[in-house]
């Protein structure tokens, strides 16, 4: 098995305004001037609820996204998972430059967003939560363990199914290996 460095990034959103569908309120981007390719290994989040209770559901998406970099918001730092990894800055080879989250949305302008990957909803109930465990390596049927590979100049993000309302929330973390050459 060939050396590589991991790192994890938090999730942790929760909404102060309603918000339109769509919307972005984290993001993560490999840049493109990365010498190779990240491979994304596992999601854990929780989706809440502490508003007024509704019959409705959150739903946030995970996409890729290319293009350009979303802006705005509260930037994220990478964390190694094996200190020797960890450079000066704390990360030593950063593979993802730009992370950042923005409850409301992150400027988005310009990016290209594909479809979702996969929705995570959970119920508008006063202190409701659903949890997700997912390891990407298994999503993909007859792909013989392959995990989702995020190119350089692409990135993940996650978006907004529905309307968001106060109180909606999402909090995890997500990590990914990048192979040394």
């Amino acid at each position: 098995m060939p050396p590589f460095r991991a790192y994890s990034l938090p999730i942790a959103v929760r909404q102060t305004a309603a918000t339109a569908a769509n919307a972005v309120p984290w993001a993560m981007l490999l840049p493109s001037t990365a010498r190779r390719a990240i491979v994304m290994r596992r999601l854990i989040a929780n989706v809440m609820f502490d508003g007024t209770a509704a019959a409705s559901q959150s739903a946030y998406q995970l996409k890729r996204f290319r293009s350009t970099t979303p802006s705005g918001g509260t930037a994220l730092t990478p964390i190694p998972h094996n200190l020797l990894d960890k450079g000066a800055t704390g990360v030593s080879n950063a593979s993802v430059v730009t992370a950042s989250f923005l409850d409301t949305g992150l400027t988005v302008a310009g990016i290209a967003v594909d479809g979702p990957i996969m929705s995570l909803g959970g119920a508008r109930q006063v202190s409701s939560t659903a949890f997700y465990d997912i390891a990407f390596e298994t999503l993909e049927t007859g792909a013989s363990g392959r995990a989702l590979t995020i190119d350089p100049g692409d990135g993940l993000c996650l978006a907004l199914g529905v309307v968001a309302v106060v109180g909606d929330g999402i909090q995890g973390w997500v990590s990914w290996d990048e192979a040394i050459v």
